[in-house]
C-alpha cells in the first residue's frame, strides 16, 4: 500500500490530486458538507482533513489501542464514530474532537462497520464476532443486539428510513435485520457467491449495493430483497467497496485488481474506462459531485 488518499475527476478519470501519509490507510469517510475527510489508521491514529484547504483539523494518536477499522460521520454533520481492531466503538463530537460518551464496550471481535441511523440517536456496528449491536449514541448504552451468526459481519448501513439495518457478511450474505430496541430480528435474503465486502445503501433508501469477494457489483431492492438486473461485472479481482453517487444514478466501486470502475445504475454497465493506479489497495470510498 502506497499510504496515500487520492481524488479524481470522474468525467476525465484523471486524477486531480495525491495526498501522503506516513500511516497504512485503513477506512475513510466524507463529511455530508464534503468539506472535511477523516482517515482511520493503523495503530489507533485517525486524523480529519479539510477537502479544500488540505490542513489537518485533528489528530488522535492515543484513543483507539489498535488499527482504526472503520468510522462514519453522522447526518447533520456533527458527530464521527469510529470503530476498532480494538473491539470499541468511539463516538467524537466533530467541532471540539472530544468523546461524546464512554466508549462503546461489548463487542468481542474487531469492528468492522459502523453506521448513524438517519435521526443520529442511535449507532449500529458489526464486528468479526459474528453481531450486530445497537447502541445509544448520547448514554453509549448497548439498547439492541442480534443473535450470533455463524460469519463474520464485515459492512453495514441503515436504511433511509431508519427501521432496518443492512449488513454484510463472510458466507455471501446480505441481511436485514429489524432495528428495535428489543428484537433485532433478520432476513438472509441477499446472496453472493462469495463474502461481502461492502453495502452501500441509495439516498432515496430503495436501494441496497454489496460488493464481494465474488469479483461482482449486485444491486437489490431494499424492500423485497430481489435483486435488481444482472451484476455489475468487470473486476479482476474481489471487489472490496462501493459507493452510491449522490443522486442514487451512479455507483462507484473498487478492487483489489488496482482500478475504481464507474456504473450506470439504470443498465449495471460500466461507464468510461477504469481509474487505474498502481500498488494500492482501496478499502473505502466517498463519492462527492455527479451521480
Amino acid at each position: 500500500m502506497d499510504k496515500s488518499v487520492r481524488i479524481w475527476d470522474v468525467l476525465t478519470c484523471q486524477q486531480t490530486e495525491k495526498l501522503n501519509f506516513e500511516n497504512t490507510i485503513q477506512c475513510i469517510a466524507l463529511s455530508p458538507d464534503n468539506q472535511s475527510i477523516a482517515l482511520g489508521f493503523r495503530f489507533g491514529m485517525w486524523s480529519v482533513l479539510n477537502i479544500n484547504t488540505k490542513d489537518i483539523l485533528f489528530e488522535d494518536k492515543a484513543e483507539h489501542k489498535d488499527s482504526v477499522e472503520c468510522m462514519s460521520f453522522s447526518p447533520n454533520g456533527m458527530y464521527l464514530v469510529t470503530g476498532s481492531e480494538d473491539n470499541t466503538v468511539r463516538v467524537w463530537n466533530a467541532a471540539y474532537w472530544t468523546e461524546v460518551a464512554q466508549h462503546l464496550h461489548g463487542h468481542k471481535g474487531c469492528v468492522t462497520g459502523v453506521a448513524f441511523k438517519p435521526d443520529g440517536k442511535y449507532i449500529a456496528s458489526c464486528s468479526t464476532d459474528c453481531t450486530v449491536r445497537l447502541w445509544d449514541m448520547n448514554s453509549g448504552n448497548r439498547v439492541g443486539i442480534s443473535p450470533t451468526l455463524s460469519a463474520h459481519m464485515k459492512s453495514i448501513t441503515f436504511t433511509s428510513c431508519g427501521n432496518n439495518i443492512i449488513s454484510g457478511s463472510d458466507h455471501g450474505i446480505v441481511h436485514t435485520w429489524n432495528a428495535s430496541l428489543d428484537n433485532m430480528s433478520n432476513s438472509p435474503i441477499f446472496r453472493h457467491t462469495d463474502a461481502v465486502t461492502c453495502v452501500s445503501i441509495s439516498h432515496n433508501g430503495l436501494q441496497v449495493a454489496s460488493a464481494s469477494k465474488d469479483k461482482s457489483i449486485r444491486l437489490w431492492d431494499s424492500h423485497s430483497g430481489n435483486q435488481i438486473g444482472v451484476p455489475f461485472e468487470g473486476h479482476e479481482s474481489e471487489v472490496n467497496s462501493v459507493s452510491f453517487g449522490p443522486t442514487g444514478r451512479l455507483l462507484v466501486s473498487s478492487s483489489t485488481d488496482g482500478t475504481m470502475r464507474l456504473w450506470d445504475v439504470a443498465t449495471c454497465a460500466q461507464i468510461g474506462r477504469p481509474f487505474y493506479w498502481t500498488g494500492l489497495l482501496a478499502f473505502r470510498l466517498a463519492m462527492t459531485g455527479l451521480g
